[in-house]
């Protein structure tokens, strides 16, 4: 098998949080309905957010539901995470799903250097941890960054 790269784990991670955002919402037990789902706007039966100057951008989008190869994918991408500090994860989670840098520096009041620091150590340590087989190694880079 190849190696794995920032860049390969980048992708999963972006695939996986697109993933997610497609599964279907939860619903109470016992409740449900025959009736097709009810479209509000024309825009919204061609698979747009009610945008109908054709300004919206690929992320509103509506898409079906993932494959069930997806899921998996998204599933052992999950466990990845796990192996992640909660600052690290959240960065490379925020930054997969299409967050600016502006935001992400809002929310945790780090500078985006840093949070790109905070990034690149996730990652480094996921791809480290698949190269060699490892469980979960550490990586010696400072956290009080």
């Amino acid at each position: 098998m190849t190696a794995w790269t920032r860049e390969k784990i980048e992708d999963r991670i972006a695939e996986a949080v697109d993933t997610l955002a497609r599964l279907p919402a939860e619903r109470p037990a016992g409740y449900k309905s025959c009736m097709p789902a009810i479209v509000r706007s024309k825009w919204e039966s061609f698979g747009f957010d009610g945008d109908p100057w054709g300004l919206c951008d690929e992320r509103t989008k509506k898409y079906g539901p993932p494959s069930s190869e997806a899921i998996d994918r998204t599933m052992e991408t999950i466990t990845w995470l796990k192996w992640l500090s909660w600052k690290d994860r959240e960065v490379i989670i925020r930054r997969a799903g299409g967050e600016r840098w502006f935001s992400i520096e809002g929310r945790f009041k780090k500078t985006r250097v840093t949070l790109d620091i905070w990034r690149k150590r996730g990652l480094d340590l996921i791809v480290q941890t698949l190269n060699t087989g490892a469980e979960k190694i550490k990586i010696d880079i400072p956290l009080h960054i």
